[in-house]
C-alpha cells in the first residue's frame, strides 16, 4: 500500500488489499449504502404528516418526486466522473452533503417549495452515489463471489426502508413531528460519514479496469496493471454501453421494481388512507416486507455463488414474486382483509423479490465485464438513469392512477376529524363544519373508489414483472451448475498459464 493511499483525497490502492482490509472496504461501502436509501426514503414513513404540516395537496408531492428522480438521472450519468474523482471520494463527500441536506435542511423548511427544492438536491446527489457504491463493490469482489457480495450491496435500499420502519413505528408515538425523523436520519448519515472519510479506499485504475474471476487472480492481475499505461483508463465507454444486451436487462429491472418504488413512497400512505392504519401501524407491517427482502438477498446471493449460476435464480424469484404480487392485488379489493394476511403477501413478494435482485445485479455486472471491465461505472450509470426514468415515469402515472388517495390524503383527516366531533355532540367551529359540507361527499366518494384505483396499480406492477422474464436470456451466464464449474476450471488453467508466461518474461 502506497503512502499516498492514507491521504484524504488519493484513496487508491495500487495492490489488491487482503482478505480482512478487503471485507472492511466492502462493510463501510455497504453501511454507507444503507444509510444513503434510509435518508432517501424517511420522507415515506411521514409522508402523511408532511402533506399536512406544510399544506402540500397529494398531487404536488407526487410531481415533486419525479421531478426528483429527473434530477436523480442526471447524477447516475454524472457518475461517469467516478474515475477521474475516484469513486470512494464521491461516495464519501457524496454521504456527507446528503446528511446536512437531511439533517438541517429537510427539517427546517418552510413552504412545499422549499422541501422539495432540498428534496432534488439530495436526489441529485444520491444518484451520484448509488451509482459509485456498486461499482466499488464489484471492484473489490470477484465473479464468484459476485452474487453474494451484490447481496450484501442490495440491502443497502432494503435496510435502509427497515431502518426507516423500525425507527418510524418506535418513536412516532413519542416524538409526532415529522423534523424528527429526518434529523435522526442527518446524525446516522453523519457517523457513517465519518467512518468513510477515515476508512474507505479504492483500487487504481489499472487494477479494477480488469475482469477478476476468483481471488487467486490477484497475481495476474497485479503483473498485468504494471504494463497498463496510467491513463489507459480514463476514455469514455458509452458507446459500449449503449447496446440491446445492456440497455434492455437495464430497463427490464427497473420495470420490475415498479411494486418497490410504489410501496417505498406510498405503501404507508396506501394502508393509512384505504385501511385505516395508523402510521406507525403501516409502518410495522412494511418491515415484514424489508426483513424478508433482507434475509432472501443474502440468502440466494451466497446460493447463487455456490452453485455458479444466477438465471434460474432470476426466474424462479420473479415467478414467486410476481405470484405474490398479483395476490396482494385481489386482497386490496376485500375490505376485511387482516393484518395477518397482508403480512404473508408480502413475505411472498419480499422472497422472491430479493432472489432476483441479488443474482440480477451479479449478472449485469458480469456482462458489462464482458464487453470492458473499466466501463462498469457507465455501464451501472446507464442502470442508474433507467432506474430514475421508469420511478419519474410511475410517479407522474401515479398521479392520474389514484387520485382518490390524493383526496383522501388532502382532506380526509379533516373531514373525519370533524365528522367525529359532530357525532358526539362536540362544538364544533362554523369553518370545520363549512370543510365537511364543502369536502365530505368528495371524501366518501373517494373511500369508495380508492381500493379499485390501488388494485389496478397493483395489476400494472404484476405486469411489469413478467415483463423482466425474457429480458434474463440477454445476460451472460449459464443455466447449469455444470456448465459454470467447466468454465471455472478453464478460467484458472489459462490464468495459470498466462502468470507462468508473464513470470518467464521478466
Amino acid at each position: 500500500m502506497t503512502r499516498s493511499s492514507f491521504e484524504l483525497w488519493n484513496r487508491q490502492l495500487d495492490r489488491f488489499p487482503t482478505n480482512g482490509k478487503r471485507a472492511t472496504y466492502l462493510a463501510i461501502t455497504v453501511a454507507a449504502t444503507v444509510v444513503l436509501y434510509y435518508q432517501l426514503y424517511v420522507q415515506g414513513a411521514v409522508v402523511t404528516k408532511v402533506l399536512a404540516d406544510l399544506d402540500m395537496s397529494l398531487t404536488y408531492f407526487i410531481l415533486g418526486q419525479v421531478v426528483g428522480g429527473l434530477v436523480g438521472i442526471l447524477g447516475s450519468l454524472a457518475a461517469g466522473l467516478a474515475d477521474r474523482w475516484g469513486r470512494a471520494n464521491l461516495v464519501v463527500y457524496g454521504l456527507i452533503v446528503v446528511s446536512l441536506l437531511v439533517g438541517v435542511g429537510a427539517p427546517n423548511v418552510g413552504s412545499p417549495l422549499a422541501y422539495m427544492v432540498v428534496f432534488g438536491l439530495i436526489a441529485g446527489v444520491e444518484g451520484v452515489v448509488l451509482v459509485s457504491t456498486p461499482a466499488l463493490i464489484r471492484d473489490f469482489s470477484p465473479q464468484l463471489n459476485r452474487a453474494s457480495a451484490m447481496g450484501f450491496w442490495t440491502l443497502g435500499p432494503v435496510l435502509g426502508s427497515l431502518l426507516v420502519t423500525v425507527i418510524s413505528s418506535i418513536t412516532l408515538g413519542t416524538h409526532h413531528d415529522w423534523q424528527f425523523q429526518f434529523r435522526v436520519a442527518g446524525v446516522v448519515g453523519a457517523v457513517i460519514s465519518l467512518v468513510a472519510f477515515v476508512g474507505l479506499r479504492e483500487l487504481t485504475p489499472r487494477l479494477r479496469d480488469q475482469r477478476m474471476v476468483s481471488l487467486r487472480d490477484r497475481a495476474l492481475l497485479e503483473a498485468r496493471a504494471r504494463d497498463i499505461p496510467a491513463d489507459q483508463s480514463t476514455r469514455g465507454h458509452w458507446r459500449q454501453m449503449m447496446t440491446s444486451r445492456i440497455l434492455i436487462p437495464a430497463g427490464a429491472i427497473s420495470c420490475y421494481l415498479l411494486f418497490y418504488y410504489v410501496a417505498v413512497g406510498f405503501l404507508v400512505l396506501f394502508l393509512v388512507t384505504t385501511f385505516g392504519y395508523s402510521d406507525a401501524r403501516a409502518n410495522s407491517l412494511a418491515t415484514w416486507y424489508w426483513i424478508v427482502n433482507a434475509l432472501s438477498l443474502m440468502a440466494f446471493g451466497v446460493l447463487s455463488d455456490a452453485v455458479g449460476v444466477r438465471k434460474p435464480f432470476m426466474i424462479v424469484g420473479g415467478l414467486i414474486s410476481a405470484f405474490g404480487i398479483g395476490w396482494f392485488a385481489v386482497a386490496t379489493g376485500d375490505s376485511h382483509t387482516s393484518y395477518r394476511l397482508f403480512a404473508t403477501i408480502i413475505v411472498v413478494i419480499a422472497l422472491g423479490t430479493g432472489m432476483t435482485f441479488a443474482t440480477w445485479m451479479a449478472a449485469f455486472t458480469e456482462t458489462v465485464e464482458a464487453s470492458d471491465p473499466a466501463a462498469t461505472v457507465t455501464g451501472l450509470a446507464v442502470w442508474g438513469a433507467c432506474v430514475r426514468v421508469v420511478v419519474a415515469l410511475s410517479f407522474t402515472a401515479l398521479v392520474f392512477a389514484i387520485p382518490a388517495a390524493g383526496v383522501l390524503a388532502d382532506f380526509g383527516p379533516r373531514v373525519t376529524h370533524t365528522s367525529a366531533a359532530v357525532q358526539a355532540g362536540t362544538a364544533v367551529p362554523a369553518a370545520d363544519l363549512q370543510y365537511l359540507v364543502q369536502h365530505g361527499e368528495d371524501v366518501r366518494r373517494a373511500a369508495r373508489n380508492a381500493p379499485r384505483q390501488w388494485q389496478q396499480l397493483w395489476w400494472i406492477c404484476l405486469a411489469a414483472q413478467l415483463m423482466f422474464l425474457p429480458s434474463v436470456w440477454l445476460l451472460v451466464g449459464r443455466w447449469r451448475p455444470a456448465s459454470a464449474r467447466a468454465d471455472a476450471l478453464r478460467h484458472r488453467a489459462s490464468v495459470e498459464e498466462e502468470l507462468f508466461r508473464l513470470t518467464v518474461r521478466k
